[in-house]
């Protein structure tokens, strides 16, 4: 704190040029360049290190399967105790596309489309649209979150609610 204290005027300085940055190009060329920047992340990142569910994961896949192919709600015979969530969003994914990685990737990626056009509609509500913009570059970069493109996980779809 005291070292921010001392060089508050600096960092305030270049917090001033970094919004201005943020905010020169046209909301809709920003848009376009993040979203095109997360969603470069998310498929070099699973095209690189693919992921066989596994676990949870595994789980989700099994119920959205069972519930695509026949209509039950259940693993190994018996009904699940598992919250519906994400394996009905991921069923959706499945009945579009039969390969499950790329299911589960396309189903990551509209979550994070959604989630940037959500965080734009914010910023605009609370007229900050700096803040809005930062946070979408933020999302767009986060390890942890661009790292999880290829995986089913219910923290997917959370993150847009």
């Amino acid at each position: 704190m005291l070292v921010g204290w001392i060089w508050r005027d600096p960092l305030a300085a270049v917090a001033k040029r970094i919004v201005a940055l943020v905010e020169s190009p046209s909301r809709r060329t920003w848009t376009i360049w993040v979203t095109i920047a997360g969603i470069l992340l998310r498929v070099s990142w699973a095209y690189l290190f693919p992921v066989n569910p596994s676990s949870d994961a595994q789980t989700y896949v099994l119920l959205a399967r069972n519930l695509l192919e026949h209509g039950r709600f259940e693993t190994n015979g018996t009904f699940a105790y598992w919250p519906p969530g994400y394996p009905f969003f991921l069923l959706g994914w499945l009945a579009l596309v039969d390969n499950t990685r790329a299911a589960i990737l396309f189903a990551n990626l509209a979550l994070f489309a959604t989630t940037l056009w959500l965080l734009l509609r914010l910023g605009d509500s609370v007229r900050r649209p700096a803040a809005a913009r930062i946070s979408c570059l933020l999302l767009a970069c986060w390890p942890s979150v661009w790292m999880g493109a290829g995986i089913a996980q219910k923290e997917q779809v959370l993150i847009p609610l």
